[in-house]
């Protein structure tokens, strides 16, 4: 069996954020052990499953009016990116042998990653040479500046 994992991400606002964060998550009922990632809080991959992450991820973003982004992998065939604004999904790029919707990538940086260079981004996701899903999300998280995964 592939690598297999899902993990959501934060993007704080302020200070406060990650009490805010702490407090929604406890009363799903989640334990809320945050990560701090340059402007991110990411959610424990522990805490997080494929049965709960777009539960989370649109309450996050609707309740807390903060931008949530959702990486994961599946059995190393599949690799996808979620984008989450005011509780819905806005952006959502696939990386599989079948069918790969992409997103606004655009957009996608101006409303997660502003500071990002698109060339590198874009570079990333355009590459069709990776062995493996997760290298798409790995090298994507070295050119965004976060870790999308636990290796």
């Amino acid at each position: 069996m592939g690598f297999t994992q899902v993990r959501v991400h934060v993007r704080k606002k302020e200070a406060s954020d990650a009490e805010r964060l702490e407090q929604f998550l406890e009363g799903m009922g989640v334990e809320a052990i945050l990560l701090p990632q340059n402007e991110y809080l990411t959610i424990d991959s522990y805490q997080v499953s494929f049965e709960n992450f777009e539960e989370i991820a649109m309450g996050i973003s609707g309740e807390l009016a903060l931008n949530v982004l959702v990486g994961f992998v599946f059995d190393s065939d599949v690799a996808v990116v979620h984008g989450y604004i005011n509780g819905d999904k806005v952006y959502e790029e696939v990386k599989s042998i079948g069918e790969c919707p992409e997103m606004d990538r655009e957009m996608f940086l101006k409303d997660f990653f502003p500071a990002c260079d698109s060339k590198a981004f874009n570079d990333v996701l355009d590459n069709e040479n990776h062995i493996f899903a997760e290298d798409y999300l790995f090298e994507l998280g070295d050119a965004l500046g976060i870790k999308f995964f636990e290796e």
